[in-house]
């Protein structure tokens, strides 16, 4: 398979937002609305400015390398192997979380 180039910046938020979107925009508002009344839209304003924060990390990370690869490729370089393997466990065991807690409606 050939290389076509890195992911851009517009592409890394927009894997942010999906993951975002993917896991709570129809389970988290209404439990939000009926805990906090309508102070929830602060949260999800709160929110958004928190996700924008963490796809200009992704982005900045993005810009130090010249092939395809996202956290996997960045990891594998900065790290030693055993921090890089438990790495690896750790965003296997969040998105099991992930998945679990929106087919279950946590």
């Amino acid at each position: 398979m050939k290389e076509t180039g890195k992911f851009g910046f517009w592409s890394i938020v927009l894997l942010g937002i999906n993951g975002i979107v993917g896991t709570g925009i129809f389970l988290l508002p209404n439990k939000a609305y009926s805990i906090i009344g309508s102070a929830s839209l602060g949260v999800l304003l709160f929110d958004a400015v928190i996700a924008g924060c963490i796809a200009l990390c992704f982005a900045e990370a993005a810009s130090l390398f010249t092939r395809n690869g996202g956290p996997y490729l960045y990891a594998k370089h900065k790290m030693d192997r055993h921090r890089y393997c438990l790495g690896g466990y750790g965003r296997w065991l969040c998105y099991s979380i992930r998945c679990c807690s929106t087919s279950f409606k946590w």
